[in-house]
C-alpha cells in the first residue's frame, strides 16, 4: 500500500521522508504511519519490506573449562611482578604513626657487600629514620636518626613515634657490626603533623587590594573590619603612587619635634602609614622652643606656624604634597596658609578641644580665643579628624561643622601604657626573668580556689622545670599554702606577694603569661575582666561563673578539681607566652588608626576636588 500526499504528516507538504537508494519508499514508511500515530518497530519495518520476521543471531559456543583453567594459569605467572628498581615508601598515617615498605632486590645486596668488601661481614639490613625538619638532607646532616631492627631487604612496617612537627626521611640499607650503614635506596621526606592545635598564634598577615594596586604587611588581623572597608574605598581613590602627606604638629616645649605623649603616638602612626606606601614629611618646632615670657598661646601658634610654613612650601615646590595634616588648633594656621598660598587641601585632626579640656571650669579670656581659634580652623578645613564622639559633637553643635565634613579617627595609643619591663616585673619578686609566670590574683581562701591551684603545682612543675607562680592576695590559707610549696621544694618557683597595689597589680599582668581564677564559688569579674584588657588570657572554672571568658577565644574554662585546672595550665602553658600584648581598653592600635587616616586622606582629595574634577596631582 502506498500513502496519498494528504496522508503524509504535515498535510501532505513535500520533502517529509527521502527516497532509500533502491527506489523505494521504505523510509518514508517507516517514519510515521497516521494509525494512532505509533512509531514502527524494526520487527515490523522488516516484515513490510522483506515480509518475514528478522534472523535471530546465532548464541556464541561457550568456552570449555579447561580453556579458561589454562588461562588464569599462564596470567598468574606473571605477578607478582618483579620490583625493577630498588624503593623504600615511608606514608603519614596520623600523627605519631607512619608506615614504611621497601623492596632491594637481592643483586643490589650483593653487589653492595661486594663493593665493600671486609667490613660487609656481618652487616644486617636495617631501616635508618633521620629527622630532616627544615633541612635539605644529603646523607649526613639530619637533626637525628634512630634504627629500626628488620630481618630482610624486602618488608613493612608500621612505625610508632612521638616526633610530632617533625620531617621524618627513611633509608634501608646494611650495618656492619662496627655500626658503618650503606644505604641502599631512600624515601621522600613525611611531614608528621601535630596531634593538637599548633600554639603558634599570630596576628600577622598580608594587605592585598585588588589589582595588587596596594600590598603591605598587617601586624593585626584583628582590624579585619577597617582593611575590608579600604578595599571598598580603593576603586574611588586615584590610581598611581599613595599620597604624599605634609604632618604639621606645632608642640612646645617637651613636646617640640613630635615629642611628649601626642607627638610619640603621631611618629608611630606615620611609621605605620610608611609601611603603607605613604610619604609623610614631618614639620614641627625645634627642641627647646616655647612661647616667650607672658605671650598669649595663640600669639605664640601665630608665630610658630610663619617658621614653619617656609620649608613646608619649599618642600611643596620640590615635589608637591596631596595633603596638609595639621594637628590641633595650634597648627591649623600652616594648613589654612597652604591651602590660599599652595592650593594643597588641608586636614585639621582635633585631639581634643578647649570645651573638652576646661570641663566645666570658667573659662579665661586665653581660653575663649583657643575656642574662637578652633572653631575659625574647624570652619577653613576641607575635613576634621576627631577621636571620640563628644569631640565630633562639639565640632558640629558649638563649632558649627558639616556633620558629613567631621570624620572619627582613632588614636593611637601613646607610649605611656601600664606594663613596664617584664623580666625587671619578675626580678623584684625574686623570679627568674626569662621564664613564665603563671599569676593567681585574689583571695587565698577555699572559695577562690587557692588550694585547688596549690595541688597542681607539683605536677605541673615536674612537667614544666621553667614555669613560675605568683600568689597576690591574703587570706586564710596563705600560711598553709606557702609552707606545702616551701616542703615540696618549690620555694623558688612558687612566691605569695600579699596585697599589692593598683600600679603594681598591672604590671603583673603585663609580665604574665596567662592568670588563674580556679574559684569554688561565683567570683567578681574584675580580675579576669583587667587580663583580657591587658591582652592575657584567663583560666577560670565554670563554678566562678566569669561571662567575660570565652573558651577558646581568650582563655580556658574548667572544672573545680586538680585534673581539670592541671589540663587546663598545661594547655596554656604549651602556647608561646604574649609579649606586649596589646590592650584593648586602650583604644585602637596604630595599624587601624593608621588605616582610617589612610581613608580620611583619600576623602580630604575627594572633598577638595572641584565637581566632576580630578582628586588632585
Amino acid at each position: 500500500m502506498r500513502l496519498r500526499e494528504s496522508d503524509r504528516p504535515g498535510g501532505g507538504r513535500r520533502g517529509v521522508g527521502h527516497r532509500s537508494r533502491d527506489g523505494g519508499d521504505f523510509t518514508k514508511k517507516i517514519r510515521l504511519i497516521f494509525a494512532g500515530r505509533e512509531l514502527l518497530s524494526v520487527r515490523r519495518a522488516h516484515r513490510l519490506r522483506y515480509g518475514g520476521e528478522p534472523p535471530v543471531p546465532p548464541s556464541p559456543a561457550p568456552f570449555p573449562p579447561q580453556h579458561l583453567r589454562d588461562l588464569s594459569w599462564n596470567l598468574a605467572q606473571g605477578f607478582p611482578r618483579p620490583f625493577a628498581i630498588d624503593q623504600i615508601h615511608f606514608a603519614f598515617v596520623q600523627p605519631g604513626m607512619g608506615f614504611l615498605w621497601w623492596h632491594v632486590n637481592d643483586a643490589t645486596a650483593t653487589t653492595a657487600r661486594a663493593d665493600w668488601g671486609g667490613a660487609a661481614d656481618g652487616a644486617r639490613p636495617v631501616v635508618r629514620i633521620h629527622d630532616v625538619t627544615d633541612i635539605l638532607f644529603d646523607g649526613t646532616n639530619a637533626h637525628g636518626s634512630f634504627d629500626l631492627e628488620v630481618n630482610s631487604l624486602q618488608g613493612n612496617y608500621y612505625l610508632r613515634h612521638r616526633r610530632l612537627g617533625r620531617s621524618l626521611l627513611a633509608e634501608v640499607g646494611l650495618r656492619s657490626p662496627t655500626g658503618a650503614f650503606r644505604p641502599l635506596a631512600r624515601s621522600a621526606a613525611v611531614r608528621f603533623d601535630r596531634d593538637r592545635p599548633s600554639g603558634d598564634f599570630r596576628a600577622d598577615g598580608l594587605f592585598v587590594a585588588r589589582d595588587f594596586r596596594q600590598v603591605f604587611p598587617v601586624e593585626n588581623i584583628a582590624d579585619a573590619r577597617l582593611f575590608e572597608r579600604l578595599i571598598r574605598e580603593l576603586p574611588g581613590f586615584p590610581a598611581g603612587r599613595p599620597p604624599r602627606v605634609a604632618a604639621v604638629y606645632l608642640g612646645w616645649g617637651p613636646a617640640a619635634d613630635f615629642g611628649g605623649e601626642l607627638g610619640g603616638a603621631i611618629r608611630r602612626t606615620h611609621e605605620t602609614l610608611g609601611r603603607m606606601g605613604v610619604e609623610i614629611e614631618r614639620f614641627g618646632l625645634a627642641a627647646g622652643t616655647a612661647p616667650a615670657e607672658g605671650e598669649a598661646l595663640p600669639v605664640f601658634a601665630a608665630r610658630a606656624a610663619g617658621t614653619v610654613f617656609g620649608p613646608l612650601a619649599e618642600a611643596h615646590r620640590r615635589r608637591a604634597f596631596d595633603v596638609v595634616h595639621c594637628h590641633d588648633w595650634y597648627s591649623a594656621e600652616v594648613g589654612a596658609r597652604a591651602r590660599r598660598e599652595l592650593g594643597t587641601p588641608w586636614l585639621l585632626h582635633l585631639h581634643s578641644t578647649e570645651p573638652e579640656r576646661a570641663q566645666g571650669r570658667t573659662e579665661s579670656a586665653e581660653a575663649r580665643a583657643i575656642s574662637a581659634a578652633e572653631q575659625a580652623a574647624v570652619v577653613a578645613a576641607d575635613l576634621v579628624a576627631v577621636p571620640h564622639a563628644a569631640t565630633r559633637a562639639t565640632a558640629i553643635e558649638l563649632y558649627g561643622a558639616a556633620p558629613e565634613r567631621v570624620l572619627l579617627v582613632g588614636e593611637t595609643p601613646g607610649a605611656g601604657a601600664p606594663g613596664g619591663d617584664p623580666g625587671a616585673v619578675k626580678t623584684r619578686f625574686h623570679l627568674n626573668p626569662s621564664q613564665p609566670l603563671v599569676l593567681f590574683c585574689g583571695e587565698i581562701s577555699h572559695a577562690a580556689g587557692a588550694d585547688l591551684l596549690a595541688d597542681c603545682l607539683g605536677h605541673v612543675c615536674a612537667e614544666r622545670p621553667d614555669v613560675q607562680f605568683l600568689f597576690a592576695g591574703e587570706g586564710p590559707l596563705r600560711p598553709e599554702l606557702e609552707a606545702r610549696a616551701n616542703g615540696a621544694g618549690l620555694g623558688q618557683r612558687v612566691r605569695f606577694a600579699g596585697h599589692v597595689t593598683r600600679p603594681v597589680f598591672e604590671e603583673l599582668l603585663a609580665a604574665a603569661a596567662f592568670v588563674v581564677v580556679p574559684a569554688r564559688t561565683s567570683q567578681d569579674e574584675g580580675v579576669a575582666q583587667a587580663a583580657i584588657d591587658a591582652g592575657r588570657p584567663v583560666l577560670a572554672t565554670h563554678q566562678a561563673h566569669l561571662g567575660c571568658v570565652q573558651h577558646g577565644r581568650n582563655g580556658l574554662v574548667a572544672y573545680d578539681n586538680p585534673g581539670s585546672i592541671i589540663w587546663g595550665l598545661k594547655e596554656l602553658l604549651s602556647r608561646p607566652a604574649p609579649r606586649g600584648a596589646p590592650r584593648p581598653a586602650a583604644g585602637p592600635s596604630a595599624e587601624s588608626a593608621a588605616v582610617e587616616l589612610l581613608i580620611a586622606y583619600h576623602e580630604v582629595r575627594r572633598a577638595a576636588a572641584p565637581a566632576g574634577g580630578k582628586e588632585g596631582p
